[in-house]
């Protein structure tokens, strides 16, 4: 199992959300540290739900955050967060069927970080803040030169 790490291509600008997306890897290999080392199912399922419980509060504080910068990617953020707690509930069931816990949870998570949650800050939270940075697009016209 690999171990996450924090890389400077994935901040976004923004310190509260670049730290929490931080503390988001860092719940995630907590998780997968746990798995590798054996612990007990009931200190996996901890961690897990810890990472799930964050990662639901980030996505609400980010869509807080997007509303109010005025961000025109607020809908497409609402559909993948969606998509990804979805994603998260559907890892969690497969403890709770009693379906290979120690493999294959830690595998799926590891898919979903790799996948999903990486891609996602890198892509779309990135976007969401750079269109904050960039200078609002006039209308109808052309440029004025000086």
């Amino acid at each position: 199992m690999a171990r996450f790490e924090w890389k400077a291509d994935l901040a976004t600008g923004d310190a509260v959300v670049d730290s929490q997306h931080q503390q988001l890897i860092e719940f995630a290999n907590r998780f997968l540290d746990a798995a590798r080392r054996g612990h007990e199912k009931t200190v996996l399922k901890s961690s897990f739900e810890m990472l799930e419980r964050y990662t639901h509060e980030h996505f609400r504080d980010e869509e807080r955050l997007f509303r109010k910068i005025g961000s025109r990617r607020l809908d497409d953020q609402r559909t993948q967060h969606a998509q990804m707690r979805a994603e998260l509930k559907a890892i969690r069931s497969l403890w709770m069927s009693n379906f290979g816990f120690v493999n294959e949870v830690p595998r799926a998570l590891e898919a979903w970080l790799e996948t999903r949650l990486l891609p996602h800050i890198f892509e779309h939270d990135r976007q969401a803040f750079e269109d904050r940075s960039s200078p609002p697009r006039r209308e109808g016209g052309s440029a004025k030169r000086a």
